[in-house]
């Protein structure tokens, strides 16, 4: 049944803390900074990874040991498409 938080706070805390226990199997979550769109992804026992949107195909910037943190993926992110920007500019 549903069970208000503020009538059964206890209730909702025991909840909590058992669903806190569960890894998730699959995780998405797409970004977008300044104009650069990535992904941060993990499938259960892969390290997570870091994708980003190229033209045609997405790219892997990084992988990590644990879920990084948005300001690890956002400078990861920013790093990644200064280079290429630099890489298509050609000679100037």
């Amino acid at each position: 049944g549903y069970y208000p938080k503020w009538q059964f706070p206890d209730v909702t805390r025991c909840g909590a803390e058992f669903l806190a226990r569960f890894d998730p199997v699959y995780f998405l979550k797409p970004m977008q900074v300044k104009g650069r769109v990535g992904w941060i992804l993990r499938v259960h026992g892969e390290p997570w990874q870091l994708f980003a949107q190229e033209r045609e195909r997405a790219v892997l910037l990084q992988t990590f040991d644990s879920r990084p943190s948005y300001d690890e993926a956002r400078d990861c992110l920013l790093r990644a498409g200064s280079a290429s920007a630099a890489s298509t500019a050609g000679p100037g």
